[in-house]
């Protein structure tokens, strides 16, 4: 979404992370998109600071999810550098209680998150929600933004199948979900 956003000339933070802390005036004025953790834990102090804020929510299955999870809590952090996988560490605490992969307490969170975004999103115009099963695409996002569709195709970014290790990992190393490192 960050470069959706990008192409779409809305200035996004690349990365909301620094919001774990709290809500950061300086921060939130600089830039007008924001996604990924804390964002999802902070709707509702978001709303109500910024009334005409709009929120996408994106869904996907919970094994799925699973699968990405368990890539970012090993093999997604481990190829970042050391400040930056002390602070993805402290997120994954402050958001889910725990920095390693915990399937069933990840299962669980899964439901609980998404049952409360279904409440909190049940007549809500300023809620968009996109299900990654069906595809990200320009139309629902433009439509509900209310800008124009560009001519490019929607970015996939950030897959772990395009993950780089970071420098002192093999070149040949690739991640599979289910093994431990």
């Amino acid at each position: 979404m960050h470069r959706a956003m990008d192409i779409l000339d809305i200035p996004s933070a690349p990365s909301s992370a620094r919001l774990i802390d709290g809500l950061d005036d300086r921060f939130l004025a600089a830039h007008q998109a924001f996604f990924d953790n804390p964002i999802p834990f902070l709707r509702t102090e978001l709303a109500e600071r910024f009334p005409d804020a709009r929120f996408v929510v994106t869904w996907r299955p919970v094994e799925s999810w699973l699968v990405s999870m368990e890539w970012l809590f090993g093999p997604g952090l481990d190829r970042l550098d050391r400040e930056t996988r002390v602070l993805g560490d402290r997120v994954h605490r402050a958001v889910y209680g725990f920095d390693r992969f915990e399937p069933d307490r990840l299962r669980e969170i899964h439901r609980r998150h998404y049952t409360e975004l279904r409440e909190w999103s049940a007549g809500r115009d300023e809620a968009l929600w996109l299900n990654q099963e069906d595809g990200f695409s320009w139309g629902p996002l433009c439509r509900f933004l209310e800008v124009a569709e560009p001519t490019v195709p929607f970015p996939v970014v950030n897959r772990s199948t395009d993950a780089t290790p970071r420098p002192g990992r093999p070149l040949g190393w690739r991640w599979r979900p289910g093994r431990r490192r």
